[in-house]
């Protein structure tokens, strides 16, 4: 058994102890520790700087999408305006259509005709109604064979 002040030595050497990175480090040897400290640190990454040209041709790009996208915007809602109109115009000469259909059959009526016929013309309807035949075209076509000669 370990009395409390070796036990607590052996806390505080382990919590010394460093703990190993599992990295490398840049031009040297990622296992050699100088001095029994942690190995030495990683070199500060510097980033690529980007070019002056790329960022404006990036901001050019993006400016000329987005008035794309705008333009797009304007043509659409136009279009969906002048539909609109078109719609209205349509159901406008439909209704003209029919009222005028209407009017058509209206004045055309067998009774309408037959009453102005008679008042006008002095018209008057048969008695009887009108008798229909057939024609024997290859009858006629003799008969007007022997007429022609």
């Amino acid at each position: 058994m370990m009395d409390p002040e070796e036990r607590q030595g052996t806390l505080t050497r382990r919590v010394r102890q460093p703990q190993r990175e599992h990295r490398y480090v840049y031009g040297g040897d990622p296992r050699a520790a100088s001095g029994g400290f942690l190995p030495r640190r990683n070199r500060r990454i510097i980033g690529r700087r980007n070019s002056t040209f790329n960022i404006l041709l990036v901001l050019v790009c993006a400016g000329i999408a987005i008035v794309y996208y705008v333009n797009n915007i304007i043509v659409v809602n136009r279009l969906s305006y002048e539909v609109n109109q078109m719609k209205a115009r349509y159901d406008s000469l439909m209704y003209a259509n029919g009222v005028l259909q209407a009017e058509v059959s209206k004045k055309s009526s067998r009774e309408r005709i037959s009453a102005i016929a008679a008042e006008k013309l002095r018209l008057q309807n048969p008695e009887k109604p009108a008798t229909y035949f057939r024609v024997d075209h290859e009858l006629m076509n003799d008969l007007n064979a022997r007429r022609e000669r």
